[in-house]
């Protein structure tokens, strides 16, 4: 406390000013004193101030900060500097003067299981137009600067290109002035936000003018700054006018790229020569330019994603009729939609038959770049003219309807003690974890608490890892820290599981004293949707080593965005949802009535967060009742084959000697393989997987490389020609079951790119209704001649090559099983998953196949 600081002759200077530092207020506080420790942020800037008033003085104390007095570092010049990383610093600058020890955090129930953790890194939004734009040439130098498309930097689309530093605002393409007279570069690029170049980013391209290099900027014309929230541009300019001033500082050329170029059909305003063409040409435009010297420009025009939809739901902006869902049964799980869109919501799936790939519709913003994949699994589909979707209409009945009633109190709820009590808040840029540690600092004050906060988000809100601190108390909170400490949290409310489990946040959590209420929705982060090697973590892993350090008999888990999609048809309220689960399990010093009343006085979507609030009580008081509302969402698929079929199989497996725990993974892809060809086709299939596991048995006494044989086999056999592509479309109406979820009839459009067609030069898919359906039934009955010499498909090179892989793969597995011992089980194991390589359609499988092959010779070498 004070008194003791005094008796020991500490003193504290807290400055409200910190440049010019005030003299008078520095020498009073040094009078008398032996050091002087600053403690700041960054580089040593008070430090060099104190410093500099002193000097010279008397009795002059030694100044230290980022170096102590032998010269080795002291307070850090990066991170964050929190109480946790100060206290051993400052133990080390008053140990041997006073009585002071380093205070020992609480013990944790047991020690977490060490996990290969993905982190959530910063992404762009769903349909963000960052996404298109900032791809380059491969092999360009690109530069970035402050904004959205720093983000760039991070884009695995973008590893192999070399990069300028990033600069400050207003300094973006500068660096290039000096360094272009001394490097073999030609031309660079130059990603410059609509905003930035508004506020001072024009200067720079002025500066590039003069100098006379070459240089294009690539102006990203999304209307908003919306790095930071989405504020509008103080002194914007539009498209047109844009280019008029351009012209007018002497670029040499222009071209817009647009997702509408029609905007500007017959458009006047546009200086001269200014090309507008349409976005997906974003490449062939910056192609064009670079060839030309001096400094040219790309305008890249399409309005921020985030932005649009906050538009859409006031209605302020018409919401695109069109939805895209995958068919998961056609989807190879190959990743080219990611690639293509870069976007969050075309979300990998893990089913029966590996990796597949679904649009997540909650949070899809309707950008349409997904179908861009090079694949034949997208159906899109439009309710017809003038029909009134369903679900619009259920969801106005429901709003005049009034709010759900409120659950009864929670029995055992938390009592505010002498300390304050800590909330610590984790989950995902964007979904609104600011706002719930907002709503529940308004709900304290309502209730004639004390509270003190703080929110971590920067580039991070943005689909990275957000934390909010909240420490509330019956009395005035007047010298703590704003940050919960570690080892100091009663609530670890975790709206991001992937988040919550991470070591740098698991150390806020104090063992018994933390109740943990926590979302485990499988949220994907970027790297996880762009790589088909990159998987979510085992949900009851993360669980583990949350339950490792927090109270395991209070804590509380439940998929928040599944319940919130169901019940409340919205992902955005899943965060309100959780915040009802912890109210009502008992964890938050608060009334129910204030948390309501600070959604009402935060003023956005007032009914539907009370509603979440709500919902998620009575999740509490009956999980069952509400678990029973929770519907089967729209692009859901079965992989169930025929009767026909699943009797054939039964028969086939039931005579084959199998392991047990290969029969019902066996058994499933034989009945497909019926459907697909024929029984013979088939019992081929089961009577090689069961020669594999006898082997396998005999030589290791395991059944790991069966099942993998099992899944991998059956891959290989059932590729996907256009007579299976075709059948899988028959096998699953997406149109009827879009029609029957929205509960109007709708126009559905097939996105294929067939491979004749794309022989003969056709380089899009092609768009078709559902007029093709009786050619695709005439496709599934013509798949018996697959193979033969009446494929007419059958002669291509693919086609070859694919009829091809399962001999390459049986010759591999063969020859492993001979020399199978436990010595190189991991060896044979290898090349028995090698087959789920195998991924894609045309160009991409084939690539796919190189892969696929090389992983067969290098397991084969290492085990000769």
């Amino acid at each position: 406390d004070d008194a003791r600081l005094r008796r020991d002759g500490i003193r504290l200077l807290k400055l409200g000013m910190t440049f010019p530092l005030e003299a008078e207020i520095t020498r009073g506080f040094a009078a008398g004193l032996e050091r002087i420790v600053v403690v700041e942020e960054k580089r040593a800037f008070i430090e060099n101030a104190m410093r500099n008033v002193l000097y010279g003085g008397h009795d002059q104390p030694l100044v230290l900060g980022k170096y102590d007095d032998r010269g080795e570092r002291l307070v850090p010049v990066h991170g964050e500097l929190t109480a946790d990383k100060l206290v051993p610093l400052l133990v080390s600058q008053l140990a041997g003067r006073l009585d002071v020890t380093e205070p020992v955090p609480p013990a944790s129930r047991r020690q977490p299981i060490e996990l290969q953790m993905v982190s959530r890194a910063a992404a762009y939004c769903s349909g963000c137009p960052h996404n298109r734009s900032t791809i380059v040439p491969e092999g360009a130098v690109v530069g970035a600067g402050v904004g959205c498309h720093g983000m760039s930097y991070f884009d695995p689309r973008l590893v192999s290109n070399p990069k300028l530093a990033v600069v400050p605002m207003g300094s973006e393409g500068v660096p290039w002035i000096g360094l272009a007279d001394f490097s073999p570069t030609e031309h660079i690029f130059q990603q410059l936000g609509d905003g930035t170049f508004t506020h001072s980013g024009q200067l720079a391209v002025r500066a590039c003018i003069a100098a006379g290099v070459n240089i294009t900027f690539k102006i990203l014309h999304n209307g908003y700054v919306a790095m930071t929230g989405g504020q509008d541009i103080a002194g914007g300019m539009t498209v047109e006018s844009m280019t008029r001033m351009l012209e007018a500082e002497g670029v040499k050329r222009i071209i817009v790229c647009a997702d509408d170029p029609s905007r500007f059909k017959g458009s006047t305003d546009l200086a001269a020569g200014v090309d507008v063409w349409h976005r997906d040409r974003v490449l062939e435009a910056q192609e064009v330019l670079q060839r030309e010297r001096g400094v040219t420009v790309m305008i890249f025009d399409q309005v921020c994603a985030a932005e649009a939809r906050r538009l859409r739901k006031t209605g302020e902006l018409e919401l695109p009729p069109r939805q895209v869902v995958i068919n998961e049964l056609v989807c190879e799980g190959c990743g080219d939609c990611s690639t293509q869109s870069n976007c969050l919501s075309v979300q990998p799936v893990q089913t029966e038959l590996g990796r597949k790939t679904q649009i997540h519709q909650s949070s899809c913003n309707r950008d349409y770049s997904c179908l861009n994949g090079d694949c034949p699994s997208f159906v899109s589909f439009v309710p017809k003219a003038g029909a009134t979707p369903r679900a619009e209409a259920k969801a106005s009945k429901k709003l005049h309807a009034g709010l759900p009633a409120a659950p009864p109190e929670p029995r055992d709820k938390v009592a505010l003690g002498d300390s304050p009590y800590g909330i610590y808040m984790i989950g995902i840029g964007g979904t609104g974890v600011v706002t719930v540690n907002q709503l529940l600092a308004t709900a304290a004050l309502l209730d004639g608490l004390h509270s003190v906060g703080v929110d971590q988000t920067g580039m991070s809100q943005k689909a990275g890892q957000v934390s909010s601190h909240l420490q509330i108390s019956a009395t005035p909170i007047d010298d703590r820290s704003a940050a919960v400490a570690n080892g100091e949290a009663d609530t670890y409310l975790v709206f991001d599981i992937l988040s919550g489990a991470a070591d740098q946040h698991l150390v806020r959590a104090g063992g018994a004293r933390t109740t943990a209420i926590v979302s485990t929705s499988a949220v994907p982060t970027a790297s996880i949707v762009t790589s088909t090697t990159t998987s979510f973590p085992e949900v009851a892993q993360l669980v583990d080593r949350i339950d490792a350090v927090t109270n395991d008999s209070r804590n509380r888990y439940l998929d928040a965005l599944a319940l919130a999609e169901s019940l409340l048809g919205d992902h955005v309220l899943a965060n309100v949802l959780l915040l009802g689960v912890a109210y009502q399990a008992g964890v938050l010093p608060l009334s129910a009535a204030s948390i309501e009343r600070a959604i009402e006085l935060n003023g956005v979507a007032v009914d539907k967060n009370i509603s979440a609030f709500r919902s998620g009580r009575a999740y509490v008081v009956s999980p069952t009742d509400v678990q029973r509302k929770v519907e089967a969402r729209l692009g859901e698929t079965t992989f169930e084959a025929s009767r026909r079929a699943r009797t054939i199989a039964r028969k086939l497996v039931a005579s084959a000697a199998l392991p047990d725990d290969v029969h019902a993974v066996c058994e499933m892809r034989a009945a497909d393989l019926v459907d697909y060809q024929d029984r013979a086709l088939a019992s081929r299939y089961v009577e090689y997987v069961a020669q594999v596991g006898a082997a396998e048995h005999a030589a290791t006494g395991t059944t790991d490389i069966a099942r993998a044989v099992a899944r991998g086999y059956y891959k290989l056999l059932a590729y996907k020609d256009e007579y299976e592509v075709a059948r899988l479309h028959l096998k699953v109406d997406i149109g009827a079951r879009a029609g029957e979820q929205l509960g109007v009839p709708v126009q559905v459009r097939y996105h294929l790119h067939p491979p004749m067609l794309r022989a003969l030069g056709m380089k899009k898919k092609l768009e078709v209704g559902s007029w093709i359906r009786p050619a695709f039934r005439v496709l599934r009955a013509a798949r018996r001649v697959r193979g033969t010499g009446l494929d007419v498909f059958g002669y291509a090179k693919l086609r070859r090559v694919e009829r091809a892989l399962p001999g390459e793969y049986t010759a591999a597995v063969d020859a492993a099983l001979a020399q199978l011992s436990h010595a190189t089980k991991a060896d044979a194991l290898a090349i028995a998953n090698a087959a789920d390589l195998v991924r894609g359609y045309e160009h991409i499988k084939l690539a796919n196949i190189a892969r696929f092959r090389t992983a067969l010779h290098t397991a084969a070498a290492v085990r000769s």
